[in-house]
C-alpha cells in the first residue's frame, strides 16, 4: 500500500475543483516530499473536512491539483494516548510539543 501524504490547507475546497499551490505549502509537496504526477494527495480544514486531490502539474511558482471527493475524516483513536517528558530547554520543548501533536498525543 503506497502512502498518501496529508495536509493542511486553510482554502476552501469542492469536489470537481481545480487549485493551485504556492509558497511554503506548494515547496514541501514537490521539493520535499517530491510528489509526482497523478498521485494523491489528502488535503483537511480546520472544518474537520477532508478531501482527496490528484497532483496534476508544477512549475516554480506553484502546484496544481485537482479536487477528486470528499472524504470521511480520520477518526479519533480508540486508545488514549499519554505522554510524560521532562521540561527541557525551551527550543527542545517546543520540539518535543509540536512533534507530539503531529502524533496525534
Amino acid at each position: 500500500m503506497s502512502r498518501v501524504n496529508r495536509v493542511y490547507l486553510e482554502q476552501p475546497l469542492a469536489p470537481g475543483g481545480e487549485f493551485t499551490l504556492t509558497g511554503a505549502v506548494h515547496h514541501h509537496l514537490i521539493r520535499v516530499l517530491r510528489v509526482q504526477r497523478g498521485e494523491a494527495v489528502r488535503f483537511f480544514n480546520h472544518l474537520g473536512r477532508e478531501y482527496l486531490c490528484r497532483f496534476v502539474s508544477a512549475d516554480r511558482k506553484g502546484s496544481a491539483f485537482v479536487c477528486e471527493r470528499e472524504l470521511q475524516p480520520v477518526a479519533e483513536p480508540a486508545v488514549a494516548t499519554q505522554l510524560n517528558i521532562a521540561i527541557c530547554k525551551s527550543e527542545s520543548m517546543d520540539f518535543s510539543l509540536q512533534k507530539a501533536t503531529e502524533l496525534g498525543v
